[in-house]
């Protein structure tokens, strides 16, 4: 077992892009008989738990993992984020394995070393993950690990301990992907006190992730820049196109890879079980034009994406979208600005700013204030506990958050009407 550890040395690294298909991608590529992966997102933090963990002893280390990744035995112990409680055919399946069968597999790989590096740890998680299903297990597999905005030092942790890591990058048209964004973040409660119209801009147009730790998230740069012997390698693709021409593209990949082709490539699954997308998304298995056409009305009016498209025309040349920028777009660019001070629908939902002020209002000590910019730092903590100064403080917290989005957008203005080069990932077939 410990030459078949050591033979696993590629990963495909799966990166977003604001909502951009990444689970979508992964589903495709699940049930490929030359890739090891694990559902949804259950694979991105494990370099993450290394990092806090890796020192343990083996005993340790096992029970501190059991504990941390409850949820891959017991799905239902959280919420169910990305639709793993609505699987198979008719929807009433669900993503999980058997927790004692994960743990024989695990310590047996383990028991073959006296102490585990961190590529050890990766390698023997995704195989004891899927002796566990059942799978037939090739070392000359991929490993399909879900980088998703990590920060860059963990993607250099890849490179450095495989021998091959490719990153596939997933880009969505714009304005499709800020609609499909900004109803994410909008859906949950851990985020309601971030701007929301800041949150797609920034990550959107500028790569950097304000609702994931405002950290930098390479969606449409590259983590790393390609190796001359090809062992490195940073690409894109379009969602639009995996969805439009889905052989064509799931063709490419398997070339880049140098795998078969597989009939299971075009459709969704987890853990070989179908998969219905995420539950606020259009549920469809497999590849489909719906997901690509939708219209976001209730969050981004025409007007709305009259605007952005102006803006985010140096994001569109890019990726293919449009032709180079003309002259008469950058004229036209000119008379746009003065629009972005005009409110977009997301920064009119009056539904998120009354649960900002239910948030405030349940936590009865001033202190909490704190939290909701210069106002309440500055100002309102030091009041008394009160419903009429928590209403203020959240006025005037989005009335700050507002002043600083217009920072973000007039960024994203001016990278549309100079067009300088950026480093942006390649597209695999341009």
């Amino acid at each position: 077992m410990l030459e078949k550890l050591e033979n696993f040395n590629k990963i495909i690294a799966i990166q977003n892009c604001g909502s951009s298909g990444t689970l979508f991608i992964q589903s495709l590529l699940d049930n490929h008989p030359q890739i090891l992966s694990l559902p949804a997102l259950h694979g991105q933090q494990l370099l993450i738990f290394w990092e806090k963990h890796g020192e343990l002893d083996k005993i340790n280390l096992l029970q501190a993992f059991l504990e941390n990744h409850q949820y891959w035995f017991d799905p239902e112990s959280r919420y169910d984020e990305y639709g793993l409680l609505q699987m198979g055919l008719c929807m009433n399946e669900k993503v999980f394995v058997d927790r004692d069968q994960f743990t024989k597999y695990l310590l047996g790989l383990w028991s073959e070393f006296s102490i585990l590096t961190r590529k050890d740890f990766i390698v023997s998680i995704y195989l004891a993950y899927n002796q566990t299903l059942g799978r037939l297990i090739d070392s000359s597999s991929w490993i399909l690990y879900p980088i998703h905005s990590l920060p860059k030092k963990y993607a250099l942790q890849l490179v450095k301990d495989f021998s091959k890591v490719y990153f596939l990058h997933m880009i969505r048209e714009p304005i499709q992907n800020m609609g499909s964004t900004a109803k994410h973040i909008n859906r949950y409660s851990h985020w309601e006190n971030l701007y929301l119209l800041s949150c797609v801009i920034s990550q959107m147009l500028h790569d950097i992730a304000i609702h994931a730790g405002n950290d930098q998230v390479f969606g449409m740069h590259p983590y790393v820049e390609d190796t001359a012997d090809g062992s490195v390698q940073c690409r894109a693709i379009r969602l639009e196109d995996i969805h439009r021409d889905s052989k064509k593209f799931m063709l490419a990949i398997c070339q880049w890879l140098n795998i078969t082709w597989a009939a299971s490539l075009l459709e969704s699954s987890f853990d070989g079980k179908l998969w219905h997308n995420r539950r606020e998304s259009i549920r469809q298995v497999g590849v489909g034009v719906g997901t690509i056409k939708q219209n976001h009305n209730e969050i981004l009016n025409y007007f709305d994406k009259f605007r952005l498209k102006f803006i985010s025309n140096f994001f569109d040349s890019a990726f293919q979208y449009q032709q180079k920028i003309s002259f008469f777009k950058k004229i036209y660019l000119f008379f746009i600005f003065p629009l972005l001070f005009v409110p977009f629908r997301m920064e009119l939902l009056m539904n998120r700013y009354q649960k900002q002020i239910d948030k405030l209002n349940k936590q009865h000590h001033p202190g909490f204030r704190k939290e909701w910019g210069w106002f309440g730092k500055k100002i309102a903590f030091f009041l008394p506990p009160s419903k009429s100064i928590n209403v203020i403080t959240i006025i005037f917290y989005n009335i700050q958050e507002y002043i600083n989005c217009r920072q973000l957008l007039f960024l994203a203005w001016k990278k549309s009407l100079f067009n300088k080069h950026f480093e942006f990932v390649k597209l695999l077939i341009c």
